[in-house]
């Protein structure tokens, strides 16, 4: 049986993409141009779902700077979850605003 092709258009919500890939049991598909022209491939493995939110109570060590690069190394952070950070370690979004 073949299937037909299923892309991902390079501008797509992650989440649209991740959606086909467990509809369909995907473990990769091409990446398109809006016209169709693929650009490249997108695998399973390169998506980090999280399922379920896991706060945002993150500890603090007094280095504000290193700590957020610490946590954003393995966490993704909202915007909310990060000015929440900020707020409780006493800090402003000048550091966030260096990256």
């Amino acid at each position: 049986m073949v299937r037909p092709v299923v892309a991902a258009r390079k501008n797509a919500p992650a989440r649209d993409v991740i959606f086909q890939f467990l509809k369909g049991f995907y473990s990769g598909m091409p990446v398109t141009e809006d016209e169709g022209t693929v650009i490249g491939v997108v695998k399973e493995l390169e998506f980090e779902c999280l399922i379920e939110y896991e706060g945002n109570a993150f500890a603090f060590t007094g280095d504000v700077e290193q700590d957020l690069l610490s946590i954003t190394s393995v966490h993704p952070m909202c915007r909310d979850a990060v000015d929440a950070y900020l707020e409780r370690a006493g800090a402003n979004g000048s550091v966030v605003r260096n990256y």
